[in-house]
C-alpha cells in the first residue's frame, strides 16, 4: 500500500511539473520581420518563373531547390496573418530539417509561451509521405516522436483542413523526394496538372472565384474588337472594369474582393498569364484574345506598374521597393540594364496598392469614373535607362549615393504629386531601398 501511494504520488507530481518542464514565460523566436508577404510574393513569383510546371508534360520529373530564406518567408506570412500568435523557423542541415516553433499558450495560460522544436530525417524516401521524426520537445520537454505524429494527425481532423492545408493535402502526392544541405532543400516532385489545379481551387474562395470569372469575361468583351498583337492603354481598360466591379458590388459583392479581383486579372494578363490555367471555368470561355496592355507607351511599364501594386497590397512596400530593385540589379547582369523609369512604375504601383489596401472603394469609384494616364503615372521618358554595370558605376558610383538618391528623390516627388495619390500622401510615396 505504502508502494502504490508513493507512485501515485510521483504520478501526481511528475504532471504538476509538466507544465512547468513545457510552458515559459518568453518566446525562443523573435517576432516575424516587416514586410514578409511582400517578400514572399515575390520570391514565390521567381520560384514559380524558374519551375514553369505547366511547360513540362503531366508526370514528368522535376528538382526544385528552395533556400532557408524561401521557406523562412513563408513562415514569417502565416505568423504576420495569425497576429504574431506564433513563429516558426527552419534551420537546414545535411540531411535534417529542423522546425522551431513558439505558440501563445492558450486560455488561462496567456502569458506564457510554448516553444517546440522538431528535427526531421530526410534521408528517406518520402513517396509523398512526411519524412520520419528524429527527435521532438516542447520547452524542457522531450516528447517522443510517435506520440507527436498522433497528435499531429488529431489535430489535423479537429481542424476540419482549410484551403491552405486542403491545398497542400492535394500537392503531397507530387512530391517523391527531399534532399536537404546547409542553408538549401531540394525537392524531387513529379508534374500532376490535376493535382495543381485542385491546389489552387482549394486557395480560391468561392467569392474570389466568382468575382475573377466576372473580370475574365469582361475583359474578354472589351479585347474582343482590337486586332492581335495591338496595343492598348491600361486607362482604357480600368474604367469598365471597375464599372462592373461597382455594379456586382451593389448586388451584394465586396469592394476589396472586387477590386483584388480586377488588379488580379488585369495583372496577369498583362503578364501573359490566363485563368485557365488553374479554374476550369475559365478554359471553358474563349480565350483572352493576345493585345499587349500598356503604360506609358510600352507593356513593360504596365507589367511593373500593376505587379507592384498586387505584391504591396498585402505587404510591406519598402520590401517590395528592394526587390523590385533587385530584379533592376540582375537586369544589369542579365538583361536589359538598370532602369530608373522601371523604379518609377514600381513606386507608383506601391502607392496603388497602398490605396488599395486603405481605401478599396474609393479606389474603385476614381477608376469607375475614369482616369486618365497622369492621375497615376508619373513621366518616365526623361529617366536614365538600359545601364550597363560600367555606365552605371560611371553616373551614379554605387546605390545610395549622392547622384543615385537625386534620382531616386526626383521618383518620388513625381510620384508623390499624381492627383491619385494624394490621398495616401500624409505617409509619402514609398522610400527607395537601401
Amino acid at each position: 500500500m505504502r508502494r502504490l501511494l508513493l507512485t501515485l504520488l510521483s504520478l501526481v507530481a511528475l504532471l504538476l511539473m509538466l507544465p512547468l518542464l513545457a510552458l515559459q514565460r518568453e518566446p525562443a523566436l523573435p517576432p516575424a520581420p516587416p514586410g514578409s508577404n511582400a517578400q514572399l510574393a515575390v520570391q514565390a513569383r521567381l520560384l514559380w518563373a524558374q519551375v514553369r510546371p505547366g511547360a513540362a508534360p503531366s508526370g514528368s520529373l522535376r528538382h526544385t531547390a528552395l533556400s532557408e530564406r524561401d521557406l523562412n518567408s513563408l513562415l514569417a506570412q502565416g505568423s504576420q496573418a495569425q497576429g504574431d500568435r506564433w513563429r516558426a523557423r527552419v534551420t537546414l542541415l545535411p540531411d535534417q530539417l529542423r522546425l522551431q516553433a513558439s505558440a501563445r499558450a492558450p486560455g488561462r495560460l496567456q502569458g506564457f509561451w510554448l516553444n517546440a522544436e522538431v528535427v526531421w530525417d530526410l534521408r528517406a524516401r518520402t513517396d509523398g509521405a512526411l519524412p520520419p521524426l528524429v527527435s521532438s520537445r516542447i520547452g524542457h520537454l522531450p516528447l517522443p516522436p510517435a506520440l507527436v505524429r498522433w497528435a499531429v494527425e488529431r489535430w489535423l481532423r479537429a481542424q476540419g483542413h482549410g484551403p491552405r492545408l486542403d491545398a497542400a493535402l492535394q500537392l503531397r502526392p507530387m512530391l517523391e523526394g527531399w534532399q536537404a544541405g546547409p542553408g538549401f532543400l531540394g525537392l524531387r516532385w513529379r508534374w500532376q496538372p490535376q493535382s495543381a489545379e485542385r491546389a489552387v481551387q482549394a486557395l480560391i474562395s468561392p467569392a474570389d472565384a466568382l468575382a475573377l470569372m466576372a473580370q475574365r469575361q469582361r475583359l474578354q468583351q472589351l479585347l474582343a474588337p482590337m486586332a492581335p498583337w495591338s496595343g492598348v492603354p491600361v486607362e482604357t481598360l480600368l474604367q469598365p472594369l471597375a464599372e462592373l466591379a461597382q455594379a456586382r458590388q451593389a448586388v451584394g459583392g465586396d469592394a476589396g474582393t472586387e477590386l483584388r479581383a480586377l488588379l488580379v486579372q488585369l495583372t496577369l494578363f498583362t503578364l501573359g498569364r490566363d485563368l485557365g490555367q488553374w479554374l476550369p471555368e475559365a478554359r471553358a470561355q474563349a480565350a483572352l484574345p493576345p493585345v499587349r496592355v500598356l503604360l506609358a507607351g510600352r507593356d513593360d511599364m504596365a507589367m511593373h506598374w500593376l505587379l507592384s501594386a498586387v505584391l504591396a497590397w498585402q505587404g510591406d512596400e519598402r520590401a517590395t521597393a528592394a526587390l523590385g530593385l533587385a530584379k533592376e540589379l540582375a537586369d544589369v547582369r542579365v538583361g536589359s540594364g538598370f532602369s530608373f523609369n522601371d523604379l518609377a512604375a514600381d513606386a507608383a504601383g506601391l502607392s496603388l496598392g497602398r490605396l488599395a489596401a486603405r481605401s478599396p472603394q474609393q479606389l474603385l469609384n476614381r477608376m469607375a469614373a475614369g482616369l486618365r494616364q497622369d492621375d497615376f503615372f508619373p513621366r518616365v521618358d526623361d529617366l536614365p535607362e538600359f545601364l550597363s554595370p560600367s555606365e552605371f558605376a560611371r553616373r551614379y558610383g554605387r546605390l545610395g549615393s549622392p547622384a543615385y538618391e537625386a534620382e531616386m528623390q526626383r521618383i518620388r516627388e513625381r510620384v508623390a504629386a499624381l492627383p491619385l495619390y494624394r490621398s495616401v500622401g500624409s505617409e509619402g510615396p514609398a522610400r527607395s531601398p537601401p
